[in-house]
């Protein structure tokens, strides 16, 4: 599933996007992904930016309510999850990719080893 779901990104259907800290501590992301940093959907509250908010900070990157889908990924899983959550409360299609970089780094070596 998720070979296919990358492999959909490279066509446009599909929006891959890594929170910022793996961004800044890694030179390796999944192909085709852009750069959000999770922080930018919390308002000065500290709380879920307003929907509204959440939809500038994703036109600003080219990314519309009408695209099909948002695949969130952080190191981990954790930090993705919660942008994930105020992408998904403005009515954007989103998931998290809960094993993150990590997961996917994983079955990259392994796959490698298999060939």
């Amino acid at each position: 599933m998720l070979k296919k779901d990358f492999q959909t990104n490279l066509t446009g259907n599909i929006w891959l996007i890594q929170e910022a800290a793996i961004y800044l501590k890694k030179t390796v992301g999944l192909p085709g992904s852009i750069n959000i940093p999770w922080t930018e959907f919390i308002d000065a509250n500290g709380s879920v930016a307003d929907p509204n908010q959440v939809k500038q900070i994703l036109k600003q990157r080219g990314i519309r309510e009408e695209n099909p889908e948002i695949i969130f990924y952080s190191e981990d899983g954790v930090s993705s999850g919660y942008a994930t959550f105020a992408v998904t409360e403005a009515s954007f299609k989103a998931r998290n990719y809960d094993g993150g970089l990590n997961e996917w780094l994983a079955m990259r070596s392994a796959n490698a080893k298999n060939r």
